[in-house]
C-alpha cells in the first residue's frame, strides 16, 4: 500500500445537510423576482406570492370547437353506421330533404346523371316553377313533374333474377372484354345489389334486389340459403371423391371447402349437381380441381326457391319474385329437392382418414 496517497480527500467538508423538508421549502427572505413583460417591453417584477416550490402550469385546454375529431370515435361512428345499415349520403339533410336528381332516380326516370340531363333539358318543374338548379332539395309539400306529369318515388323494394350468360362479370364494372351484368338489365336496375358471385366463365341464376337487407341474408352462410349447380367435368367420376366433398371437405389454401350435397346427374355426360350454402370464392371449380378434375362448364340453376326450372327464361333475361318465394326454406332442409341423396358423414368419415385431400 503507498504511503504516501492521502487518507482523506483535499475536498472540503460539506455542510451538514437536513432532510426537513419544511426548512427547506421555506420562504426567500427576499421576495422572487421574474420577467414580466411590461407594456412593450421586459422589465423585472416582482411578485409578492411566489413560493419558491416549483411551478406547475396547466397545458392550455380548447375549446370544444376548436379541438381535432378523434379518428377513432369517427371510425367507430362508421362502424355503428354500418351496423345499421344507414347509408351514408350527403343527398339527404339532416331535415330529411332528400336532392332533386336522386328524388327523379327513386321515380324510376334513369340514373342520377340521366335524370340531370332532363332538369337541363327544362322539362322538369317544381310547384309548376321551372326548375334549374340541380342541387335543389325536394320538401315534402312539393309537387314535381316531368313533361307535365306529377312524378312520385318508388318506396316499394324489387327483386329480380337473372339468367346470366358465360362471358359476363357479377361487378358493377365493366371492363375491356369483361362486360357487367348491368349491361344486360334496364337502367332502373342500376343501383340494384347482387347476392352472390359467379365467375366470368360460368352462367345460370344471380339475384339482384334494391333491399339491401335481403340481399345481406341471403348471401350469408348461417340463413343456410342453398345454391344448387350442375358442373360438367373432363372425366368419368368417382362417387368416393362426391362423398369426400360433402364429408369433412377438400383443404386448399388452408381454407376447407364443403359441399352440403353431390350426386351424379348424368355419368355419360359427366354431369354432377352439387349444393352449397356458402360461397367462397371459385370454390366449385377449386374443389374439383383438387381432385384432377377439369370444370367444363358450370351452371347455377337455383337459388332456395327460385330456379331455373320454375321460371323459363333464356341466358341473358331476367324475372320478377317475391322475397317470400325465395326464402321461405330458411334454415331447413325441406328446400332441397327429396332426390338430392345426403352423404352420411359417419360412412365418408372412414374414407376421409386416408384421404390425400384433407389434412387431419
Amino acid at each position: 500500500m503507498r504511503s504516501d496517497r492521502p487518507q482523506h480527500s483535499d475536498r472540503p467538508e460539506r455542510s451538514n445537510q437536513t432532510n426537513d423538508y419544511q426548512t427547506r421549502n421555506e420562504k426567500p427572505a427576499t421576495k422572487p423576482i421574474r420577467l414580466r413583460p411590461l407594456s412593450d417591453d421586459w422589465g423585472i417584477e416582482a411578485k409578492d406570492n411566489i413560493a419558491s416550490e416549483p411551478e406547475y402550469i396547466l397545458p392550455i385546454q380548447k375549446r370544444k370547437d376548436e379541438q381535432k375529431p378523434n379518428p377513432i370515435s369517427k371510425l367507430k361512428q362508421l362502424k355503428e353506421v354500418v351496423e345499421s345499415n344507414q347509408i351514408i349520403t350527403n343527398d339527404v339533410n339532416d331535415h330529411g330533404l332528400m336532392r332533386i336528381n336522386r328524388f327523379l332516380s327513386h321515380c324510376d326516370l334513369g340514373s342520377r346523371r340521366e335524370v340531370e340531363r332532363l332538369i337541363q333539358q327544362h322539362r322538369v318543374r317544381i310547384n309548376g316553377e321551372l326548375l334549374q338548379d340541380l342541387g335543389y332539395r325536394v320538401k315534402e309539400t312539393d309537387v314535381v313533374t316531368v313533361d307535365g306529369k306529377t312524378v312520385t318515388p318508388i318506396t316499394d323494394h324489387s327483386y329480380i333474377a337473372l339468367n346470366k350468360p358465360a362471358g359476363y362479370v357479377v361487378s358493377r364494372r365493366s371492363f375491356p372484354g369483361n362486360p357487367a351484368i348491368y349491361q344486360l338489365l334496364p337502367t332502373k336496375f342500376a343501383n340494384f345489389g347482387y347476392a352472390g358471385r359467379l365467375d366470368r366463365e360460368s352462367r345460370g341464376l344471380v339475384i339482384l334486389s334494391s333491399d339491401g337487407s335481403f340481399i345481406r341474408n341471403i348471401s350469408h352462410p348461417r340463413k343456410g340459403v342453398t345454391k344448387r349447380y350442375i358442373v360438367t367435368v373432363d372425366s368419368s367420376i368417382d362417387d368416393s371423391d362426391l362423398k369426400i366433398m360433402t364429408g369433412r371437405g377438400i383443404k386448399d389454401n388452408d381454407e376447407v371447402l364443403r359441399a352440403v350435397s353431390a350426386r351424379v346427374v348424368d355419368r355419360k355426360a359427366k354431369k354432377v349437381e352439387v349444393v352449397l350454402t356458402e360461397g367462397k370464392n371459385r370454390q366449385l371449380r377449386r374443389m374439383f380441381e383438387a381432385m384432377e378434375y377439369q370444370v367444363v362448364d358450370l351452371q347455377r340453376t337455383a337459388v332456395g326457391r327460385i330456379s331455373l326450372d320454375s321460371h323459363q327464361v333464356k341466358e341473358g333475361e331476367y324475372f320478377g319474385f317475391s322475397p317470400d318465394e325465395l326464402t321461405s326454406g330458411l334454415l331447413s332442409n325441406d328446400h332441397l329437392d327429396t332426390t338430392i341423396i345426403l352423404t352420411e358423414p359417419s360412412k365418408a368419415k372412414k374414407k376421409l382418414k386416408q384421404s390425400k385431400f384433407l389434412e387431419e
